[in-house]
């Protein structure tokens, strides 16, 4: 299912529809309903028909994400479920149910519902209560609809969003909503009224590995048992191919015998999707390339503002607008390599100044980097602020419970839903069959299990997937260097490439955008954005509050203490309270 509206009110479908029917998630959608002393549940149905609500006299039963099912043998889900219910209390869930997930099951004799969210909660579950009911649902502003929350926003979560591009975990967008934990079977008990929660699954810094060496075989094997079962049954698959060595590594494990598409996003042919077309043929998959317009970043705004929700980054919805007309929702699969880079290359681990300004640098870490060092802004006031950072302050103090040696790191990953590329997930399951082999939960576990310094300079990566990197040993990286070789290696070669790109640059040889994103310098000086951001000043909501009384909300877009990504978030919260009504 793509998303869920769960309330412990029984009968009560009718109402639960009318309070959301401007809600975008279930617009145009076809909506099911379960109701009964045990309470009321509405799902929206998907494209992973293979995981069909299942109902009988005792139990509803409900999954969300297309997890890949591993049950004994050949067994498969739906002959599998009856088993399932009648062994819940003993399932592991980590070994049944493979990527990301959200499980719904109903006792309707005891009246009672469990909700099991997966290891990250790379698919989010929220709660709030109404009137003595308790509502669960998998998307923020369907819940609020719901609950009668959506005008109740929460000024220092709103901030939270436009300076950090997340919502500080467990808030939300909302004052009365918050996010369930990751790893957990959530009971609801009709008959208290109350919901407790056993944790199945925590990142605990235990390191469970001896060698790199064998780290890296582990996760190779994981992977490829990852991509070989979810394609068996399937003759053609779709892949995203880019530039860089994540999507090369995807389009190797995909097997031989498959026809294989493969599809890139761009402005136009640039260096990007140059390298994006040479690589697709390296692994003989079919190149298709899908032009963008310059302003796409800004037209789809509202509608996928709307699918992501309130409280998550809408810029990373890069497939949105193209399911159809690519022809995305007609595969049965379609693989991505999201998460790689964060829980395989330590992209959460904050490097030393430079990094980023000249990339041939090998990667070293900050150990002087605080969770709150990017809210130095001064224009908002300041116990909007002292709240706002004692938030991320208590997030920090939980996750370094569990890692102590690493919880800067694990502070964007765990919930999934503080890593601000996660709505690539969010926006992807609800508008085709997608699959993501790197948030397989043998990769969460193993990148939970080894040290920071394996993740670094690729090497763990490296030493995994370099088999596959090996046809296209010869072809560089967008970013200027040779996947197949290690980082240290290429310092020398991404060097001169990091050189020569930026002489052809200044000198005129190499002009217009090249990046696999927006321009977002395009999107800004267009008269579009400046019409957009006139009128969207009008819906400032609960944000004017936050700002020091010597600062006009109408001047906050020219404030130079926001960056560029910063106002992208800030206009999508405006978009939201427009919405709001």
């Amino acid at each position: 299912m793509k998303d869920f509206l769960f309330s412990t009110e029984e009968f009560a479908a009718a109402a639960l529809k009318e309070k959301s029917a401007d809600s975008e998630i279930f617009a145009g959608e076809t909506v099911r309903q379960f109701e009964g002393e045990w309470g009321t549940l509405l799902v929206t149905e998907d494209c992973y028909t293979q995981f069909q609500p299942y109902e009988d006299g005792k139990h509803l039963f409900i999954v969300l994400g297309g997890p890949l099912y591993t049950g004994p043998g050949t067994e498969d889900f739906l002959s599998a479920v009856p088993r399932l219910m009648s062994d819940w209390e003993a399932i592991d869930f980590s070994q049944h149910f493979d990527g990301p997930f959200a499980l719904l099951k109903v006792d309707k004799e005891d009246k009672r519902m469990d909700c099991v969210t997966d290891l990250l909660s790379f698919i989010p579950v929220y709660r709030a209560e109404q009137e003595g009911h308790l509502l669960l649902s998998s998307h923020v502003d369907l819940l609020a609809d719901a609950a009668g929350e959506r005008e109740k926003r929460d000024a220092v979560s709103e901030l939270d969003f436009i300076l950090h591009g997340a919502v500080t975990y467990p808030y939300t967008a909302y004052e009365n909503i918050r996010q369930v934990s990751p790893g957990t079977i959530h009971t609801i008990d009709k008959n208290t009224a109350d919901i407790s929660g056993r944790i199945w699954w925590l990142p605990e810094e235990i390191l469970r590995y001896t060698s790199i060496e064998e780290a890296a075989d582990d996760l190779r094997n994981t992977v490829e048992t990852y991509v070989n079962r979810v394609t068996e049954k399937e003759s053609s698959v779709a892949h995203f191919i880019s530039g860089g060595e994540d999507s090369r590594t995807i389009a190797g494990l995909i097997p031989d015998h498959l026809h294989k598409d493969s599809f890139v996003f761009l402005d136009d042919l640039n260096l990007e999707g140059k390298i994006a077309k040479k690589s697709a043929a390296i692994y003989e998959s079919n190149f298709h390339f899908y032009a963008r317009d310059p302003l796409h970043y800004l037209h789809i705004l509202p509608g996928s503002s709307e699918l992501v929700g309130s409280g998550s980054e809408y810029k990373h919805a890069h497939t949105y607008g193209f399911h159809e007309k690519a022809g995305l929702n007609k595969y049965p699969v379609v693989l991505g390599g999201l998460f790689s880079d964060a829980l395989l290359k330590g992209a959460r681990i904050r490097k030393i100044r430079g990094s980023k300004k000249f990339p041939f640098l090998p990667d070293i870490k900050d150990s002087y980097y605080t969770v709150n060092k990017e809210a130095g802004v001064d224009i908002f006031k300041d116990e909007v602020m002292k709240t706002l950072r004692q938030r991320r302050e208590d997030h920090y103090h939980t996750i370094k419970k569990m890692r102590p040696e690493s919880a800067k790191e694990w502070f964007q990953m765990w919930p999934a839903s503080m890593n601000m590329n996660i709505p690539n997930l969010h926006v992807n399951r609800r508008l085709f069959c997608s699959y993501e082999p790197f948030m397989a939960n043998g990769v969460v576990k193993i990148s939970a299990s080894v040290p920071q310094n394996w993740k670094m300079n690729r090497k763990l990566f490296h030493r995994a997937f370099k088999p596959y990197l090996k046809p296209a040993w010869w072809l560089w990286h967008s970013d200027g260097r040779f996947p197949y070789f290690s980082r240290y290696a290429n310092i020398v070669p991404q060097l001169f490439v990091w050189m020569y790109m930026n002489l052809a640059v200044k000198t005129g040889k190499i002009k217009g955008h090249q990046g696999p994103f927006a321009h977002w310098d395009t999107i800004f000086s267009s008269e579009a954005f400046r019409l957009m951001k006139e009128e969207y000043l009008n819906y400032g909501g609960v944000l004017p509050q936050t700002l020091k009384s010597n600062h006009l909300f109408s001047s906050i877009f020219e404030s130079n203490q926001l960056g560029p990504q910063q106002k992208i978030n800030l206009l999508q919260v405006l978009h939201h309270h427009k919405t709001d009504g």
